[in-house]
């Protein structure tokens, strides 16, 4: 908000999450609202994989029932950590648990085709869940779906250090520096996101929300890593002025992340904050929405990645949403958010092999490598693979994007669906995992370096979308 509303903003927010994916944004915007904000904060929070909406349950009414310092710890826990320590589960049970059973209680005679709404008051914060009959009961699996520990961690052992794998995990781990290797093996073991070193002998109850309710199987695929998503530098600044070793990654990402929860907890508790929950297609739920909801109203959207072209597409998002969005004269800031991870490879695609390109890259990789580039042609030499991955990193996404928003005609899609994208983004940056840096820069180097290690190309792309009138 301080860059679009301002500090001193007071009137009601409404912000659609409608493709939520984890908590991160929801949590990020809450402690985003300026200090002494007395507007009501109405926040919309969507995503059709009924595991995904579980977990998002679990930590929103965690959040709410247990004090802020409490509720950050076994949030990080429940989000990141394959395994709990059994009070944590336990305190969790016993008074998330009968939330929902209560729930169920009383829907046990509704039609399962029918949408069943349950609001909870914590003080000034309110959680509306709104799910079908199946959605409930599905909550309630997953408290009830506990495993032996041992047959969890064969389970997800078996998706993470597989055998078949040793490549897959090399050819990411040779991108890192050595210490960063070290705490990414550490974390691949024990599937616990604790600082380096930490006694781990009381985190002895799998964590069921990671895990299949039926058959037992590690949920994630093996190239999950919770750093994923956070930016780098967010990660390592507060741990690095704090005295704490640099090289301890995932320690540091412990203390970020545990120290946003905090604040969004304790931020939460100082608002007016109404959270409504739903997994449904996200291209169905304007129809699930309060009337008022329905036409210009929401402040902020954000829709994840569904505009990409392999998913509903630009068109169909902007004519689904952008009438979702309060007009340039309910609020001049009032911002759609699209994401793009798929348009630069789409452009590479269509653009065919181009030599010039890849040349221009490659003499750019070799001035951030500490070694000079292979002459051999042999595909597996370690330089080799290195400066391959490397390219991406250094291409001209630039040239990439605008040749992609001609191949989907931006102008006419601009014109048709009355909406217009920002020319200067105020949310969040269009490239905001990209190299920006050029060889010789102050500190190129070391950004070069967190590309690498970050496992991002930096090829993802936000577009900001206000309505034309």
């Amino acid at each position: 908000m301080a860059h679009n509303e301002g500090m001193t903003y007071s009137k009601d927010l409404n912000l659609c999450f409608a493709a939520s994916g984890d908590l991160r944004n929801i949590i990020k915007s809450i402690i985003g609202i300026p200090n002494g904000y007395n507007g009501k904060c109405v926040c919309i929070v969507n995503d059709k994989d009924q595991i995904v909406m579980a977990r998002n349950v679990v930590m929103l009414l965690t959040s709410m029932v247990f004090p802020p310092v409490i509720a950050a710890e076994l949030i990080l826990h429940i989000w990141y950590s394959a395994r709990l320590t059994s009070k944590m589960w336990q305190d969790i049970k016993e008074r998330v648990r009968p939330l929902i059973v209560e729930v169920l209680k009383k829907i046990e005679q509704k039609k399962d085709d029918v949408l069943l709404s349950k609001t909870w008051t914590f003080g000034t914060r309110v959680l509306s869940l709104r799910l079908y009959k199946q959605q409930w009961n599905f909550i309630l699996r997953v408290f009830d779906a506990e495993q032996p520990v041992s047959k969890s961690e064969e389970q997800r052992r078996y998706v993470m250090l597989n055998d078949t794998r040793v490549d897959y995990r090399e050819r990411r781990l040779f991108e890192m520096s050595s210490s960063r290797r070290a705490c990414s093996l550490k974390m691949r073991e024990t599937g616990i996101l604790l600082p380096f070193g930490s006694c781990l002998d009381e985190y002895t109850c799998s964590n069921p929300t990671l895990f299949d309710n039926d058959s037992g199987a590690w949920l994630l695929k093996d190239s999950a890593d919770p750093l994923q998503g956070w930016a780098l530098e967010d990660v390592l600044a507060p741990g690095v002025r704090l005295g704490g070793p640099k090289e301890d990654i995932y320690g540091h990402l412990h203390f970020y992340i545990r120290n946003l929860l905090e604040k969004f907890c304790w931020k939460a508790t100082l608002l007016t904050v109404h959270m409504h929950v739903y997994s449904v297609n996200a291209i169905n739920l304007p129809s699930f929405l309060d009337d008022c909801l329905k036409d210009s109203a929401f402040d902020r959207i954000e829709i994840s990645n569904i505009a990409d072209a392999n998913y509903i597409g630009l068109e169909k998002s902007l004519s689904t949403f952008g009438p979702l969005l309060k007009t340039p004269k309910q609020n001049s800031h009032a911002i759609l958010i699209t994401l793009f991870m798929n348009a630069v490879e789409q452009a590479k695609r269509a653009r065919g092999y181009d030599i010039e390109a890849m040349m221009t890259g490659m003499q750019k990789v070799s001035q951030f490598l500490p070694y000079p580039l292979p002459t051999s042609q042999n595909s597996c030499d370690p330089a080799a693979l290195r400066a391959s991955a490397a390219r991406d990193i250094v291409q001209d996404y630039d040239k990439l994007w605008d040749q992609y928003m001609r191949m989907l005609d931006f102008p006419a899609i601009v014109k048709k669906m009355g909406m217009k994208p920002k020319v200067d983004n105020t949310v969040i940056k269009a490239w905001p995992m990209r190299l920006y840096k050029n060889h010789g820069e102050p500190g190129a180097q070391e950004a070069f370096d967190k590309v690498m290690e970050s496992g991002s190309s930096g090829n993802e792309r936000y577009v900001e979308w206000v309505r034309s009138e």
